[in-house]
């Protein structure tokens, strides 16, 4: 897949603001680099973007919201006219990002079991209640917000606790990402990964209980390749294999 190709789908780009993270997760996508991007490198990155004909951008990390100038980051997409959205854990929301969070299509909030079975995936005691009251402070600022959970072998009752948290929340977008082994999970790929009977009944299940409680429901496909701007600021193709990744080039390279 080339880059005119990956535009025309109207998928967004995975900006890395940072690989950084407040959070331990068991399965991380993103481990951290120990890599400090300057804020100015960041704007060169969405510039860079936008000059290749992209409007929607996710930033992503890592954890994106434990940047102090992630208002900046977001002020400078909507200058250049982009869309973006954010994908957090939630733990960390000050009272000062509030007004730039509603200026985005969405944030993503990861959530993955009720309070026991999602603090010991993330590793950090605490971050449910964290994130709860957060994305309480966050609806009431009006800010639009979707649940993602790791779909994943034996998650069942986990589920179960996340569908009724955005019920109890009043959230109605639930994405279902299944377990990938990249990163961390590469750690965890025996006990995590779901075998094609499990997903099977997971997406029977999904469609049957969960779409009947009004949800707006959708199996996210981590194995399908999209275009992700690494800390490095090379411009990746990512899968599910690191192994089949694909370097573009340097985003800032393509647009000489």
């Amino acid at each position: 897949m080339n880059i005119q190709q990956y535009k025309m789908s109207g998928r967004p780009i995975c900006l890395r603001v940072t690989r950084a993270c407040n959070a331990k997760c068991s399965f991380c996508l993103a481990p951290p680099d120990n890599l400090l991007i300057p804020v100015d490198q960041i704007f060169a990155r969405l510039t860079a973007i936008r000059k290749l004909g992209f409007r929607n951008v996710d930033l992503c990390g890592g954890e994106p919201t434990i940047r102090n100038d992630l208002n900046q980051i977001i002020d400078k997409c909507i200058e250049l006219k982009m869309i973006p959205s954010i994908t957090t854990n939630g733990i960390h929301i000050p009272d000062s990002l509030l007004v730039s969070l509603a200026k985005t299509k969405i944030v993503k909030v990861s959530i993955h079991g009720g309070k026991d079975a999602h603090d010991k995936i993330v590793g950090v005691p605490g971050s449910w209640l964290k994130l709860s009251a957060n994305i309480d402070k966050m609806l009431k600022a009006g800010i639009n917000i979707c649940v993602q959970t790791v779909v994943h072998a034996d998650c069942s009752n986990d589920l179960d606790d996340v569908v009724k948290f955005c019920l109890e929340k009043g959230i109605t977008l639930l994405r279902l990402a299944p377990f990938v082994p990249r990163g961390e999970g590469k750690n965890v790929k025996e006990q995590m990964t779901l075998s094609a009977e499990e997903r099977k009944a997971l997406i029977t299940r999904s469609r049957e209980s969960i779409e009947k409680e009004k949800l707006n429901t959708r199996w996210l496909n981590f194995s399908s390749p999209m275009f992700v701007i690494e800390t490095s600021g090379d411009l990746m193709l990512e899968g599910a294999d690191e192994e089949n990744d694909i370097c573009i080039g340097n985003i800032l390279d393509l647009v000489k």
